[in-house]
C-alpha cells in the first residue's frame, strides 16, 4: 500500500470520516471456528439442493437465492441461513481490532453477529450505535446523539 493511501486513511480517521466495510471473510478466517462459515458457493449449493433446475453454468448467485425464496418463502431461506451461520461461534481478535482503529462507521454484509458480539464485549460499545435496519441509518445520521455506527446491511440471523 502506498504512503499516499496510508496518509489519506490517517487523515480520514483523524477527521472521523473513516468507514470500514467488512465482508464474510473476516468471519470465515478470523472467528474461533472459521470452518463453520460457508462461502457464497457453499451457500448457493445448499439452496440448489431444494431446486430442480440445472444451475451448472449459472453463476448468478443472487438470482438463485431469489428463485429459492420465491419457491419456498423467506422463512425457509432464513432457516437455511440459521443452519449455516451458527450463533455459538465467538468473534476473533480481528473482529475486536476493528474498533481499536476507531472508524466513524463500520458497515457489514455479514449474516452472522460476530462484529456485534465483539462490540458488546468491548469498552467501545458506548461509542457505537448498532443499526439493525437499513431505514435506521438516515434517521441516525440526523437525530442520533451517537457519532459512530455499526450498520449491518443484511442484518444478522438474530433479526430474521
Amino acid at each position: 500500500m502506498s504512503n499516499y493511501i496510508l496518509e489519506q486513511l490517517y487523515v480520514e480517521n483523524k477527521d472521523n470520516n473513516l468507514v470500514i466495510f467488512v465482508g464474510l471473510e473476516i468471519s470465515r478466517y478470523y472467528s474461533n471456528l472459521p470452518e463453520v462459515f460457508p462461502d457464497w458457493e457453499m451457500l448457493i449449493d445448499k439452496l440448489k439442493e431444494g431446486l430442480n433446475i440445472d444451475f451448472n453454468k449459472n453463476k448468478d448467485y443472487l438470482r438463485i437465492a431469489q428463485i429459492f425464496e420465491d419457491k419456498y418463502g423467506r422463512k425457509e431461506l432464513n432457516n437455511i441461513l440459521i443452519e449455516l451461520f451458527p450463533e455459538h461461534v465467538n468473534p476473533g481478535k480481528l473482529h475486536e481490532l476493528l474498533f481499536e482503529v476507531k472508524p466513524a462507521h463500520i458497515i457489514t454484509t455479514n449474516y452472522d453477529s460476530l462484529i456485534e458480539k465483539a462490540l458488546e464485549g468491548s469498552y467501545k460499545k458506548l461509542q457505537y450505535q448498532v443499526l439493525k435496519k437499513d431505514q435506521d441509518f438516515p434517521y441516525a445520521l440526523k437525530y442520533s446523539k451517537w457519532k459512530n455506527f455499526l450498520q449491518n446491511i443484511k442484518s444478522n440471523i438474530a433479526n430474521c
